[in-house]
């Protein structure tokens, strides 16, 4: 009787514990995704997009062996003041707590600065991406990582740092004459500026890499300051190009967030000089061309991250990445606007080509 009683009690632990491990594996994975901008803002949407994509070839989809849950701080166009984004990532940071996710996936600059930095080496597993700034910036703030191939603690990701060198030689190709241009960035948060400047930098540090010369930066807050230098160098006949290095945090006259869509809509009518931009999924909406960042396949980078720690490796072990491929966009609706013909070897290397502007729909293009 004691044998089979300890039997019995061996028999029933054993049960228990396959029971419970049953279930443990089949409880869905809980991610807890914080937007830094509103829903289906562009720059975080079609990194989500492509990671979710790839998480689905991977085996992972939400409803199934995943629970997603989000958190938008719209602090594009709602909350664009330092204390309303700050306040913003208090309350993504409260909800984190509620939820208490597997996993903490972060999209953009103001969500790593107000809600990744302030989880730096907490119990949460994060995965960034769209940190336009050097990750370098945001460890002089908050200790979060010992060297991008070795964070060390409990944040990895990809960051979107901008190849600029390719575009600007794409845009001498298209444009052979041109010799210098202006740069035009927002100052509406801290990672325009910071963005900008970096830029400068660079193309200061090495002017040996960049055929077009860079004549001047112009850092302005509001859209009708930006209007007015668009203006300005209209009429300079030594500029012949203009970059928006970013105009994503321009304010109306109420100190309200300007869509870029509207800033977007109002460049391709009035600013005749050509530019570009480092972001592939700006160019259908009518940016002439980018060798730049295509933001669907940092989702697949992200994706890959994540399943390594959805499988138990810690992210402090997962190298910090950049994008790893430049993707050639080109917009033949902006270049027969502008007057510019672009080389057949260069439309036959493109991975897309757009015959419309998506900020302009009423213009129709005339050539074929």
């Amino acid at each position: 009787m004691i044998m089979n009683r300890a039997s019995f009690i061996i028999l029933t632990a054993f049960l228990i514990l396959i029971f419970v491990s049953t279930a443990l594996a089949s409880t869905p994975k809980k991610i807890f995704c914080v937007q830094s901008y509103d829903k289906g803002n562009v720059c975080g949407a079609r990194i989500e997009d492509g990671m979710l994509k790839s998480l689905k070839k991977l085996g992972y989809e939400d409803g199934k062996n995943i629970e997603l849950f989000h958190f938008y701080m719209d602090t594009r166009l709602e909350y664009i003041k330092p204390e309303e984004v700050k306040m913003r990532g208090k309350l993504a940071l409260n909800e984190i707590k509620k939820v208490d996710p597997d996993l903490v996936l972060i999209f953009d600059d103001n969500a790593c600065e107000y809600v990744m930095l302030p989880l730096a080496k907490s119990k949460y597993p994060i995965v960034f991406s769209g940190m336009n700034v050097r990750p370098e910036y945001y460890d002089n703030i908050t200790d979060f990582m010992k060297t991008r191939e070795y964070p060390s603690f409990n944040i990895t990701g990809v960051t979107e740092e901008v190849p600029y060198e390719a575009t600007i030689k794409l845009l001498k190709e298209l444009v052979p004459d041109a010799k210098k241009m202006v740069a035009i960035s927002s100052t509406g948060a801290p990672f325009p500026t910071l963005m900008a400047r970096d830029f400068e930098q660079k193309i200061t540090a090495h002017p040996e890499k960049y055929p077009i010369k860079l004549d001047k930066m112009e850092y302005i807050r509001t859209f009708k300051e930006y209007k007015s230098l668009i203006e300005k160098y209209e009429k300079a006949e030594d500029i012949d190009i203009i970059f928006n290095v970013i105009i994503t945090t321009l304010e109306d006259e109420k100190g309200k967030g300007v869509p870029l869509r509207e800033a977007l809509g109002w460049m391709v009518r009035n600013q005749n000089k050509p530019g570009f931009t480092w972001l592939a999924d700006w160019v259908p909406m009518g940016y002439l061309c980018s060798a730049g960042i295509d933001l669907p396949m940092c989702g697949e980078q992200v994706a890959q991250q994540v399943v390594q720690i959805l499988n138990g490796k810690k992210p402090g072990d997962i190298p910090i990445e950049r994008p790893k491929d430049q993707y050639v966009v080109l917009n033949l609706a902006r270049a027969e606007q502008l007057g510019i013909t672009i080389p057949v070897s260069i439309l036959e290397a493109a991975a897309k080509v757009y015959r419309s502007m998506s900020v302009y729909p009423e213009y129709q293009m005339t050539g074929h």
